[in-house]
């Protein structure tokens, strides 16, 4: 997954491309909150009103969310350290992930329905981000995929640190590691649903792993095959996902190879931008105000409208209010070298920074 010096410095067109995977990363974060106001949100909720099937669509923004993670997390360990990676995903996950579940937690104790709180003790042990893992309940059903994408960022660079993610070395690596999550897929009972999507959501990141490696010039069978590969693994548990992350990949890759497709568009980078703290947010807050909205007759599809655009400026006000401004100040604080000038975050990204290739890691 190394590039020599010649190929490393990818040309404008090229940066543009991957500069787009931030527009998907908006729609899907867009498709995410369409699913869970009209879908999910009236399951649980009755009063929200007829749940719209045709929302289902919108749980694949989290697939599209894991494949994006893969490309851009393998991209960003280049160069890095250990502690320099572990830090930088630390920076850009928790002060954030703290802020949205103190503030979810609070607004739902305050006005929310009993039955979508949790315990004080069951907040606090959201705290670690792997809640789900020890059996406590979820502050925000949405935390869920955290899990998940922790897990993958300690395999990852468990791998890439151990020199087992190389040109040479990355087929064997990703068919060995689609093997045991295809034996844990099996193995792992539904009712374990933590340890369940983590095996059955991995080969989204595998497959994010090889676009990379396929958008970089690496034509080796092994490699052009192993997305069917992983994504035949997914269908044995959920056929109907497996499709639709066909072809959620298919786009990644028109996009990586082709063009932008019109996604490097103002709106869709802004909602790039904030798709993190929007996702942290949107669910039980967004419930809550839909339920205020209910009970006073509000139009549904007006109440679904003020919803969503106070979340996205809610997503948008904290991302420029707390969390690009705290990621600054820990980057100089615990990534930048002795002596480096405060500005080193307005300079050129350094290794393993989100900023490589003008994305932006959401997560």
């Amino acid at each position: 997954m190394q590039q020599s010096g010649a190929k490393a410095k990818a040309s404008p067109a090229k940066q543009g491309r991957v500069a787009a995977l931030d527009g998907m990363r908006g729609i899907a974060a867009l498709a995410v909150v369409g699913y869970h106001y009209l879908m999910h949100g009236p399951t649980m909720y009755p009063e929200l009103g007829v749940p719209v099937h045709a929302a289902l669509v919108g749980r694949e923004g989290v697939r599209l969310f894991f494949i994006i993670s893969g490309f851009v997390i393998a991209l960003s360990l280049r160069g890095s350290t250990v502690s320099r990676f572990a830090v930088s995903r630390f920076i850009r996950l928790y002060p954030v992930y703290w802020l949205g579940l103190c503030g979810t937690f609070l607004v739902v104790a305050l006005f929310g329905p009993p039955s979508m709180g949790v315990s004080w003790f069951d907040a606090l042990a959201n705290i670690t981000m792997v809640q789900g893992f020890l059996g406590i309940p979820h502050v925000e059903g949405a935390y869920w995929t955290l899990g998940v994408e922790l897990l993958f960022y300690i395999t990852c660079a468990i791998l890439w640190f151990g020199g087992a993610l190389t040109p040479r070395r990355l087929p064997t690596t990703l068919y060995a590691w689609l093997g045991m999550t295809l034996v844990a897929v099996v193995v792992i009972p539904r009712e374990q649903l933590e340890w369940s999507a983590v095996a059955q959501n991995l080969p989204w990141f595998m497959v994010g792993i090889v676009a990379l490696a396929i958008y970089e010039g690496d034509r080796r069978p092994a490699v052009l095959l192993f997305p069917a590969a992983a994504i035949g693994t997914v269908a044995l548990a959920q056929p109907k996902i497996a499709v639709f992350g066909a072809l959620l990949f298919a786009t990644v890759m028109l996009v990586l190879l082709w063009r932008p497709l019109g996604l490097t568009c103002r709106p869709l980078k802004f909602l790039g931008a904030i798709s993190y703290p929007l996702y942290l947010l949107h669910q039980n807050i967004g419930y809550v105000l839909l339920l205020d909205l209910s009970s006073r007759g509000v139009y549904r599809p007006l109440a679904v409208l003020v919803t969503t655009t106070a979340m996205v400026a809610l997503a948008a006000l904290v991302t420029h209010v707390f969390d690009v401004p705290v990621r600054r100040a820990l980057r100089r604080r615990l990534l930048a070298a002795p002596g480096r000038a405060a500005s080193a975050e307005t300079s050129a990204p350094e290794p393993g920074d989100d900023r490589r290739s003008g994305v932006l890691l959401a997560r």
